[in-house]
């Protein structure tokens, strides 16, 4: 099987993640966000309702299901409207046996990308933010916001900029995604 770059990416993440899994569709989504960003790696992300989405990624996660590299498992929660957004099914990825072969494989012809994605996972996870969809999916939002600005702005400017485009950050929850951004290295917000 050829195995695009995006397809390596989302393998080698599954590998060197907690447990060798992701629990969570967005958070995979804002998993493979920060690392191809923390990377430099080209993979399209648009935004979307709970961030930046890319189809690639998820047309990749489809395509290593399909071929027996990745397993899903669906995990379904009672639906409750407190008021708060949360997903009502919890999509757990982990690579299958052949996965893991391949994963081996692919850290073999290319050291230095499987060495960057260990290393981007390992500065994530300093943070309880990488754990978490919500925040985790605030701080992608923020960093898209940051990078469209293209300058260091306020935690007030990116609140009203979220919301002109449907996103909803509150004070406390950006400068809760600050911390992560900045200790990651991917923000300058002024105060």
């Amino acid at each position: 099987m050829s195995v695009k770059p995006v397809e390596e990416l989302l393998i080698l993440t599954l590998d060197y993640s907690e447990e060798s899994m992701i629990a969570g569709r967005t958070l995979l989504q804002k998993t493979i966000y920060f690392i191809k960003t923390l990377l430099g790696l080209e993979v399209d992300f648009v935004p979307y309702l709970y961030g930046p989405y890319s189809y690639e990624v998820a047309n990749a996660l489809a395509a290593l299901q399909r071929a027996g590299l990745v397993e899903e498992n669906v995990r379904y929660y009672r639906s409750f409207n407190f008021g708060s957004v949360y997903e009502s099914r919890l999509h757990t990825y982990r690579l299958s046996s052949g996965g893991k072969k391949l994963a081996a494989a692919i850290a073999k012809r290319n050291p230095e990308l499987a060495e960057n994605v260990r290393a981007a996972l390992s500065k994530m996870k300093q943070f309880a933010q990488a754990s978490d969809y919500r925040s985790l999916s605030i701080a992608a939002k923020m960093h898209h916001l940051l990078v469209e600005a293209g300058r260091p702005v306020t935690i007030g400017e990116i609140c009203r900029e979220a919301a002109e485009i449907g996103w909803t950050i509150s004070e406390r929850e950006a400068a809760e995604a600050v911390k992560f951004l900045e200790g990651i290295g991917l923000a300058e917000v002024k105060a």
